[in-house]
């Protein structure tokens, strides 16, 4: 409030005090006529300019609301005043001259007391059109020349002004006063500068209007008050174009701030159509009251249920009810939605034709912007078919689809619930050699008689597994040991291979090698030791106590397995990334990951510890840990990216969640090629071409890994349904040097014989370990895809783009 009294107190000082004072100095101390009639004439032009100029200035504010109503009568004050001070500029010295002066300060007075009598009265009086004042004030000059002889005298025969011409001014001025009165009121009302400036301008006027009384034609008081007009509308005119100039560009800046919100909100808007669009197009949805009344559904709901719209429409929800979810369900999803919280789970539903269907769903109470459940909105998926391909996978993970048997994962989940006291591996001789020389159908009807005859032959007490290929499992259980088990291993293995087998026309004779351990922690990776201890001496059977030869290397496994776990606990498990270079496009297409172990500073490679974690509880973790490294890695690049995997992760049911979990996580499953071998595949085809088809569905691409001199069989090739296969090393070796030897020129028609195969069926071709020039451009020549090695890039940590090979 000081503020405004200050800001008053100098603005009367400047515009009415000061002004007075030095008008009345030159009345009194300086005598004489300065006779200018162009410069008069300069100066009431440039005052007439000014409040027109003012007079626009202020209707623009007007038209963008920055100015209260009363400025419209400012503005036609203004208006007036410059159209009679032009007439005035024109005037000779005579009573029409200082009518026309004397008159515009009047009628713009009276225009600015009547614009602040409106602002008091109930009744609105209206303000004129801008046209009109324009007008008006024309005709009124026009009239006053037309009958000049009716205008009363203003000036007497000394050039003095007469008492009425001094009256009209000091009435003008007193107008002025009231209405400068009025502006300094709403100044403290409002706080707008505007206002002050006017007021302003009021007392400059009546300053310009008293000072006209003591003063004569062309004397110094008379140009005082002149000057005192032109500098009042050069000041107002500056602040009005500013102040208009701040508040539009203030308003611009507002409208397009609002302009980007609404095109923000009309884009969130459009998106949330269009998530919209996708709910109903790939879920049942519905909409029910707070009782469960069904009150909408859509298509998809009735095509999934076989109901019309008119046969749910207000029917209780309960209507599809199934028989397998429990009471206690509904009762925890009812009280979760009607305390305003979102409910997700599966049930049990019924269609209308009675068939039963399980669904994924999600109900989420809809509330009001108090806060209030309004309503309920329901979104489903029926996860039918995926329960029955779960069960099925579970069936492939868990039973061998050839013998009958258990596999591999299972007897694993075994040893992990530890109900294994004794397991003995038993491995069939040369299988490898029958299926060359029979065929993998024969190879397959062998496997599956062995089995036959195990179960035949076996003590009730034991289980039997099929861990892969040619190897089988036999276990006693903890709860019923197997009196004599290892001399039971031993009499089956030398029965097995006096009994013939005929095999689709052939008499087949075997011989097994069997290794046998116990234990809870180590059994299977000791019984493996055992295996191979039997291989190597080529003994029958050996236990886990006659394995002293190889005491060193079980040491040296043991040492691997404690530096496996510290390395999963430590974060010491790591990956490196190959380069794999496209040939056609000259550039890299992605990496291969490839897991390195750190162990006292250096990066230690998987064939020292992998196949000890095959033989662990340890290499699922491990698995897992290779894939969220790559997936990290990789989320936030474009480039494609390999992860090498082994008949172990397709079996294993934890695998597949977490790569599941990972793909919704990450985003990036499109990019992603999971690599395995053939012969890792034939371990158990069945769950392979199972696992292919769940991580397919995921939008994983499969490769083949290390084929060599073709594959042994292209119809489980065709089954895996690979996107890329991987030719192996050593036959790319083959192509070292510029002249091929005749194992090069094999090694190359291998090669193209595998390209043509490949890409007749849109698959990918990478050729590995290429480290010469010359291979690099013979690989070109075949029409190879990719090529991975040395030459175009060496694994590393970082990632990096490697030099165009041309």
């Amino acid at each position: 409030m000081l503020t405004h009294y200050k800001n008053i107190f100098i603005m009367i000082f400047i515009t009415l005090w000061v002004p007075l004072v030095f008008n009345y100095f030159g009345y009194v101390f300086i005598e004489g006529q300065w006779i200018q009639f162009a410069l008069h004439s300069l100066v009431e032009v440039m005052g007439a300019v000014l409040a027109i100029v003012m007079a626009v200035i202020m209707s623009e504010a007007l038209s963008y609301r920055q100015l209260k109503p009363i400025f419209h009568w400012v503005v036609r004050a203004f208006l007036a005043l410059a159209i009679l001070d032009l007439v005035h500029a024109a005037m000779n010295v005579e009573t029409l001259f200082v009518w026309f002066h004397s008159i515009s300060g009047f009628f713009a007075s009276l225009l600015l007391m009547i614009g602040v009598f409106a602002q008091g009265i109930s009744w609105k009086i209206p303000v004129p059109r801008k046209i009109s004042v324009l007008v008006v004030m024309a005709v009124f000059a026009f009239l006053s020349i037309q009958f000049d002889q009716l205008v009363p005298a203003m000036t007497d025969s000394q050039g003095e002004f007469t008492l009425f011409a001094m009256m009209i001014n000091v009435l003008a001025g007193l107008m002025f006063v009231v209405s400068g009165v009025y502006f300094i009121a709403q100044y403290f009302k409002h706080d707008a500068t505007e206002y002050l400036m006017i007021a302003g301008f009021a007392f400059l006027m009546v300053a310009s209007d008293l000072s006209f009384a003591i003063s004569s034609l062309w004397d110094f008081s008379w140009w005082g008050w002149h000057l005192l007009r032109l500098l009042a509308f050069i000041s107002l005119s500056w602040f009005f174009y500013e102040l208009l100039r701040t508040k539009v560009e203030a308003q611009q800046q507002s409208r397009q701030t609002l302009e980007t919100q609404l095109h923000s909100t009309r884009q969130e808007l459009f998106q949330v159509s269009q998530y919209a669009q996708l709910l109903c197009k790939t879920s049942l949805v519905s909409k029910s009251d707070l009782d469960g009344i069904i009150t909408e559904v859509n298509d998809q709901f009735l095509d999934s249920t076989g109901y019309r719209r008119d046969e749910l429409i207000g029917q209780p929800h309960s209507i599809l009810k199934g028989g397998y979810t429990s009471q206690e369900t509904y009762e925890a999803l009812w009280r979760t939605i009607q305390s305003g919280k979102l409910w997700t789970g599966q049930l049990q539903n019924r269609k209308k034709n009675g068939d039963l269907f399980m669904i994924k769903i999600a109900i989420l109470p809809i509330k009001n912007e108090a806060g209030e459940v309004v309503e309920y909105l329901a979104a489903r998926q029926d996860i039918t078919d995926a329960i029955e391909r779960e069960e099925r996978l579970t069936q492939y993970r868990t039973m061998d689809d050839l013998t009958g048997f258990k596999t591999r994962y299972q007897l694993i989940q075994d040893l992990e619930g530890q109900q294994i006291e004794k397991i003995a591996l038993l491995n069939i001789d040369d299988s490898k050699e029958i299926n060359d020389f029979f065929g993998m159908a024969v190879g397959n009807e062998l496997i599956r008689q062995v089995g036959h005859y195990l179960a035949k032959v076996k003590d009730p007490a034991l289980r039997i597994y099929r861990m892969h290929g040619d190897e089988f499992a036999l276990t006693s259980v903890m709860k019923q040991p197997v009196e004599g088990f290892e001399a039971k291993i031993g009499q089956w293995v030398d029965e097995l291979s006096d009994v013939p087998f005929d095999v689709a026309g052939h008499t087949i004779h075997i011989s097994l090698k069997a290794g046998i351990a116990e234990g809870l922690d180590s059994a299977l990776t000791a019984a493996d030791m055992a295996l191979k201890v039997a291989k190597k001496t080529s003994r029958s059977v050996v236990t886990q106590n006659e394995t002293y030869l190889f005491s060193h290397q079980y040491k040296e496994n043991a040492i691997w397995m404690q530096s496996l776990k510290q390395a999963l606990a430590d974060k010491g498990i790591l990956l490196v990334y190959q380069p794999i270079y496209d040939l056609q496009n000259q550039g890299n297409m992605g990496y291969e990951c490839l897991v390195r172990l750190e162990k006292d500073g250096a990066m230690v490679e998987p064939a020292y510890f992998l196949e000890v974690a095959k033989k662990s509880r340890l290499y699922s973790q491990l698995s897992q840990r290779i894939m969220s490294l790559a997936f990290k890695a990789f989320h936030d690049r474009t480039d494609m990216f390999s992860i090498n995997i082994c008949a172990e992760d397709m079996v294993n049911e934890q695998i597949l969640n977490h790569l599941r979990n990972l793909c919704n996580s990450y985003c990036c499953a499109d990019r992603l090629l999971l690599e395995f071998t053939e012969q890792e595949a034939h371990k158990n085809l069945d769950a392979a071409i199972e696992f292919v088809k769940e991580v397919k569905a995921l939008g994983i691409q499969v490769a083949i890994d290390d084929l060599e001199n073709g594959v042994t069989d292209f119809e489980a090739l065709l089954k895996l349904q690979p996107d890329c296969i991987k030719i192996d090393g050593k036959l790319i070796a083959h192509l070292k040097d510029d002249v091929l030897t005749s194992h090069g020129k094999d090694a190359e028609l291998v090669i193209n014989t595998l390209v043509g195969f490949a890409h007749q069926r849109s698959i990918k071709v990478v050729a590995e370990r290429v480290e010469s020039q010359s291979q690099f451009l013979k690989l070109k020549a075949l029409k190879v895809d990719c090529v991975q090695g040395f030459f175009t890039g060496k694994p590393a940590i970082i990632m990096t783009e490697p030099l165009k090979k041309t």
